[in-house]
């Protein structure tokens, strides 16, 4: 398949299908070897969740992933495979090294005909939220270091396009229901960020 013949879209929703597990496999290792810079400043850690981490995905996207209206981001719960970008408490955050791993990720996941989408709308969470995360991650990945917020999803599946709609609602594990917005913004044109000296 060529990537380059369609346009991509930051799908917000996904289809409950799991994703290959050779895929996955290729993209893990991806994480492995992609080439970072070199630096002093903390590297980013990723925390991997697939469809039976729903705990995991719930807990990260109902306290983090918001965007400035207030809906919540539901790509990070819906999606099958979903690699979750935080920095150690104490460190800076290193955007570049995500956003490296993330463009391989991207390209690879396209590749294998399935749909992709970096979601990184955040919030800050209180302190108790992230006491509960940490907690959390604490007990499922058995870290000992603390970690701030989680700052980018990476979400892998295939996607979902829905006609633009009004907020939604939907159901978690614990039946709270939190809103959303399922509609990919494909009208606003793009700015331009490629310039080319005059001829």
């Amino acid at each position: 398949m060529n990537i380059w013949n369609r346009e991509r879209k930051n799908y917000k929703q996904y289809l409950d299908e799991p994703v290959p597990l050779e895929l996955e496999k290729r993209l893990d290792e991806i994480i492995k070897i992609c080439p970072i810079q070199t630096h002093e400043n903390g590297k980013v850690q990723i925390y991997k969740t697939t469809q039976d981490d729903l705990d995991t995905k719930e807990l990260l996207s109902e306290s983090v992933f918001k965007n400035h209206k207030g809906h919540n981001e539901i790509a990070p719960i819906t999606a099958p495979l979903v690699y979750f970008c935080c920095q150690a408490i104490g460190e800076d955050f290193d955007k570049l090294h995500a956003g490296i791993i993330g463009g391989a990720m991207m390209t690879e996941t396209l590749n294998a005909g399935y749909d992709f989408s970096f979601i990184g709308c955040t919030v800050d969470p209180s302190d108790k939220i992230v006491k509960r995360i940490n907690a959390h991650l604490h007990k499922k990945y058995g870290i000992t270091h603390k970690v701030a917020r989680p700052f980018l999803a990476l979400c892998i599946g295939k996607g979902i396009e829905e006609k633009p709609a009004f907020t939604k609602l939907h159901t978690l594990q614990n039946g709270r229901s939190i809103r959303y917005h399922s509609d990919i913004n494909t009208t606003d044109s793009k700015p331009q960020i490629l310039f080319v000296k005059k001829s």
